[in-house]
């Protein structure tokens, strides 16, 4: 089915969200990209879903489709801060 391990972590997630978030953007439905780049439409959705770990072709070929530079798909450096960041515990009061 995918040719990749199935796992999920934050850092799949938010490069996935990017994807999908770029691809939207430019009005491309999931096939066309996939088509474009060269994967299955499968492949594609798990990629969007953080399912998957994205080879770094893959995210070269979605980024020149999608004419953004790679970085674009990794989130702004205030984004990777925030996600590093421990979450607070909350406070009883």
């Amino acid at each position: 089915m995918f040719p990749y391990k199935i796992r999920r972590s934050t850092d799949e997630a938010r490069v996935g969200r990017s994807i999908r978030r770029a691809r939207l953007v430019e009005g491309m439905s999931q096939a066309s990209l996939a088509m474009r780049i060269g994967i299955g439409l499968e492949e594609l959705q798990g990629y969007e879903m953080g399912a998957l770990c994205i080879p770094n072709a893959v995210l070269a070929a979605v980024a020149d489709c999608l004419d953004i530079p790679v970085s674009r798909l990794f989130g702004s450096v205030q984004d990777m801060e925030e996600a590093s960041r421990p979450t607070p515990s909350p406070r009883l009061h």
